[in-house]
C-alpha cells in the first residue's frame, strides 16, 4: 500500500538535486553586485504561487500544499509578506494565513538570503471544526532575481502552534513547537 512512497521521495530528491545544480550554475553571477539594466527593483510590489511542505502540522497530514503570496518591499532591505496556503484533510478545510516580515541581508545583490518573522492563523472550515488558532514563526530564505521583473524564492520557517483552551490573549497562551515548513514560490515583480 505504501509503495508510491519510495518513488516520491526519489522523485524530490531529484528535483532538490536538480534545483541545486542550476543554483551552482548561476552562482557567478548571482553573487556579483547588480550594476545591469535589468537589477531587480529595490522597492515595489510582487505577486506570486507557490509550493509548501507541511511536517509536524496538527490538523493536517504532512504534504504538499498549493497558494499564493503578496509582497510589499518598502526598502531595500525590509518587505512585508502576506501569504495563505489551502490544505484539506479528512473533510476540513484548512487555511494557514501568514503575515511575515522580511530582512534581506544582502539585498544589492541578485541571490540575497533573508530572515523573517511573524504570525501564522489557522483558518479552518468543515465538519467537526475545532475553531481556528494562532502560532508565530521563524526562519530563513533565498531569493535569486531572474530577471527584473521576475524571481524564485525558497524559505524555510519553524512554527509555533496554540494549545487549545489556553491563555486568554496571545501572549499568556501556551505554543507546541513542533510543526515546520519548507515554501518555494515564483514572484512577478511590479
Amino acid at each position: 500500500m505504501n509503495s508510491w512512497k519510495p518513488c516520491i521521495r526519489r522523485a524530490l530528491a531529484a528535483v532538490g538535486a536538480t534545483a541545486l545544480a542550476l543554483s551552482v550554475l548561476a552562482l557567478p553571477s548571482a553573487v556579483s553586485a547588480d550594476t545591469e539594466s535589468d537589477a531587480h527593483p529595490h522597492t515595489g510590489v510582487s505577486i506570486g504561487g507557490n509550493a509548501t511542505y507541511f511536517h509536524g502540522n496538527k490538523g493536517t497530514a504532512d504534504g504538499w500544499y498549493g497558494g499564493a503570496d503578496l509582497r510589499l518591499q518598502f526598502a531595500p532591505a525590509l518587505a512585508l509578506e502576506g501569504s495563505v496556503n489551502y490544505q484539506q484533510d479528512r473533510s476540513i478545510d484548512y487555511y494557514p494565513v501568514q503575515a511575515s516580515l522580511l530582512v534581506y541581508l544582502t539585498p544589492q545583490y541578485r541571490l540575497s538570503p533573508y530572515i523573517l518573522g511573524g504570525g501564522t492563523w489557522y483558518l479552518q472550515s468543515g465538519p467537526g471544526n475545532m475553531g481556528n488558532s494562532f502560532g508565530p514563526h521563524a526562519g530563513a530564505g533565498l531569493e535569486l532575481y531572474l530577471s527584473r521583473d521576475w524571481s524564485i524564492d525558497s524559505s524555510w520557517r519553524y512554527m509555533w502552534l496554540q494549545n487549545t483552551g489556553t491563555g486568554t490573549n496571545y501572549f499568556n497562551r501556551s505554543y507546541s513547537s513542533n510543526t515546520w515548513m519548507v515554501q518555494s514560490g515564483l514572484h512577478y515583480h511590479f
